[in-house]
């Protein structure tokens, strides 16, 4: 579903938000809290892995050598039906939901986010893009005003913590927050 044209040229920040396709109660909680009135608040989901999660491959929409079982593949393939339709109406309801041409997965993070990327450079004129997951809280207005503040968006800026050549450890070990002093 295509959502309203774009948000307000009055808005300089475009709140891009990755959420599953299946992240329905998420979405509203973010419509029923900080994203309130905020009509530059934009979901992105993929569409629904056509195989069963539990016959793919770690953290991808890639099913492993062996083909599920049929009747266990038809039901997959009704709920995945069931909950397209349920995004479709969503979007048309809301009009703040963009389907991406990927499937969902880990994986797939970065080529979901491209997609919400090329769509905002495509359908916004906003100074500022912050990418956010449906399961993180965001103080808009105030990032907006600090953001306009403290940076020239004429200027190509990246605001945040980058790490270079990381490895996220899946299993075990450190996390990145244990090893700090």
């Amino acid at each position: 579903g295509e959502p309203r044209p774009g948000p307000s040229s009055k808005a300089r920040l475009l709140v891009l938000v990755l959420s599953r396709v299946d992240g329905f109660r998420e979405r509203q909680v973010i419509r029923e809290t900080w994203g309130r009135g905020h009509a530059n608040v934009v979901f992105f989901v993929g569409d629904a892995c056509p195989t069963p999660k539990e016959l793919n491959l770690d953290d991808a929409c890639e099913p492993g050598k062996l083909p599920p079982p049929q009747e266990k593949q038809a039901e997959h393939d009704r709920r995945v039906e069931e909950t397209h339709a349920k995004a479709e109406a969503e979007a048309a309801r809301h009009g703040d939901l963009v389907r991406v041409p990927v499937a969902e997965s880990y994986r797939a993070l970065p080529e979901k986010l491209r997609h919400a990327y090329a769509w905002a450079v495509e359908h916004s004129d906003a100074d500022w893009f912050l990418k956010a997951d449906d399961d993180m809280f965001v103080r808009v207005a105030t990032l907006e005003a600090n953001l306009g503040r403290r940076y020239n968006a004429s200027e190509p800026t990246i605001v945040g913590n980058l790490r270079w050549n990381f490895r996220v450890q899946r299993r075990g070990g450190p996390t990145p927050e244990s090893t700090r002093a």
